[in-house]
Order: structure tokens, then sequence, then C-alpha cells
């Protein structure tokens, strides 16, 4: 297989630099290194000659802020027939790309996109996991597989000792056959930091197609503060986007809007707790916000469920 490794970025050079120097680092290389840049200035140009000299083609492309839409950019440009997406504050160890590539030359033919497995991605205290799991709530487990829950959220598993399919993915660092890729894309409707578009994606692939979660690929995601959201307007994000995916994807059967209006009731409360440990009302501040835009939404009947909400609006030029 020809692998593609697509690499989206908005002034974050030291993070682009390191990401780079561990793909250099890899025991198989890919064929290619997509970067769909949005930032100020260019990428670090070492890096770039050090993957030309080892038979990497490197295709350095710009694109407007925006997570989905420099995805999707990137997607439309690749020339494997197997595309890896990884962030930029991701580190991969030197197994990686072999892990990915094998996995899918010894997967099933309907096999459509794999995840790797995030080396500090941790399970919270026993407690948290309990609360969420009343609320119904998105939360990583040890052994249950991966599966889309009523109220819009999701379960994830975390180290797996073997290979578990799952209904949604994150975009950290997973694969994709290029041609299922291209044939959804991202949803463009999702501006800037575009909380939820990986689980939008994934959910929507995992319909027709098989995916996998692996106990290889072994990558480090060192998340870094740069060019990220403030605290209450991820608040209201986190509100706002999942009720634009709950309306796109599971509105409809009682049983599910009860779920939903549960789920909701579960973030309200765990904001409300967090704004009073950390002496911040940014958090309960920005759920309220969010309730407010979903209030705004449902009593709008020119507003669609894909319609892209005003509280995120303000993100558009920031990402992850």
């Amino acid at each position: 297989m020809r692998p593609t490794l697509l690499i989206t970025t908005l002034n974050r050079p030291d993070e682009l630099r390191r990401c780079l120097a561990s793909v250099i680092d890899q025991r198989v290389l890919p064929d290619e290194v997509v970067i769909v840049d949005a930032s100020s200035r260019p990428p670090p140009t070492p890096l770039l000659e050090e993957l030309l000299s080892k038979g990497i083609r490197v295709a350095p492309l710009t694109a407007a802020p925006g997570r989905t839409g420099q995805l999707n950019v990137g997607i439309r440009a690749a020339g494997g027939d197997l595309i890896i997406i990884v962030d930029d504050d991701v580190v991969l160890e030197p197994p990686f790309i072999g892990d990915i590539v094998e996995a899918f030359q010894t997967g099933e033919p309907r096999l459509a996109a794999v995840q790797g497995t995030m080396l500090n991605d941790i399970l919270r205290p026993w407690p948290a996991r309990a609360l969420r799991c009343i609320f119904m709530q998105s939360r990583h487990t040890r052994r249950s597989p991966g599966r889309m829950l009523s109220s819009g959220y999701y379960t994830l598993p975390v180290a797996p000792t073997h290979a578990v399919e799952i209904e949604v993915l994150r975009l950290t660092a997973c694969a994709f056959r290029a041609d299922v890729l291209r044939e959804f894309l991202l949803d463009e409707s999702l501006p800037g930091y575009a909380l939820k578009e990986d689980i939008d994606l994934s959910y929507r692939i995992s319909r027709h197609h098989q995916m996998l979660a692996i106990p290889g690929a072994p990558f480090w995601h060192l998340k870094t503060p740069t060019a990220r959201i403030g605290r209450r307007e991820k608040s209201a994000m986190h509100v706002v986007n999942n009720f634009w995916f709950y309306s796109k994807h599971l509105k409809g059967p009682v049983l599910n809007r009860l779920a939903f209006a549960w789920a909701m009731t579960g973030r309200i409360g765990f904001e409300f707790l967090r704004s009073v440990t950390k002496r911040d009302t940014a958090y309960i501040g920005g759920a309220l916000d969010g309730l407010r835009e979903v209030r705004r939404r449902r009593g709008s009947r020119a507003d669609g469920a894909g319609d892209v909400p005003s509280s995120t609006r303000d993100a558009r030029s920031r990402r992850r």
C-alpha cells in the first residue's frame, strides 16, 4: 500500500517540527507527506528537505484556517491509496506507520479505517467514569467496543489488547482508505476548531464500512495550548456541537430525545461543578451560552441540523 501522511497546522511551527521529526524516524516511511498549512509563516524547510532526501514526496499546501476545510484540501490532493491523518501536536513512535499498513493488509476487504493507540490516553477515575455512564456521556473504557450512544455521545476503548470494531474514532492519529475518505469527506459547516467533526465523519463511514481500534500503531498526543479556544467558548461548543450531531444523526425516536436531554443535564451539572472547584465561571457560563444557542436554533425554522451555530463562528480562525 502507498501511504500518504496528512497533517494540518496553524501557527504551530515547533509542534509541526517535532511531528515531522517523528515521521522521519518511522520504520516504514510514507510515500508522501501532505501538509495543509493555514499559518502566517511557511513550515520548517530543513525537515521538508530531509523528507525529500529519503525519497518521500512532499506537498506543502496552503488553505484558509479551519480544520475541516484544511483536511478536505489535503484529502483531495493526496496521491496514496491510504491516508493517515495526524495532528501537528502528535509524536509517532517508530512502528506507527508499519502497524497501520499491516492492519490494512491483513484486515478484511471491508476495512476502511484504523485507529492507533494513544500512549498517554488514560482512564478517568472510576467515580468520574461512573457519572459519565449514568448520564450517557462520552467515555473511554478498558474493554467495551467503541459505539455510538443514543444520547449522541460515544465510548472508545483505551489501549485495546486486540483489534476492536468501533463506530467512531478520533482524527488525532488514524488512517483511512483513500477512496472511502474521498467519498465521505468532512462536513465543512463546522468551521475553525470544529469540535466533533471526527465523530461525524467516522460515524458516517461506519454505517457502510468496518473500522478498527488496534493495539499497535503507538503515538503520543502532546496537547498544546497554542491556537486553542477559550474555556467559555469551548464549553459552549460542547453543548452546541453535540446538539448539531444529535440533530443530524439521531433525532427522531423518543428514547433518543430523552437520552440527549439527560446527557445535556449531566453536561450542565459537570460544568457547574468545574466552575465551583476551579473557581472559574467560564465553564458554566459557556454551557449556558450553548443552551441559549440550542434554544435559538430549535425555535428557528430557517436553521437546519447541518447549519453552523453562531456560537461556533467565533472559532473560525482557530483550531486544535
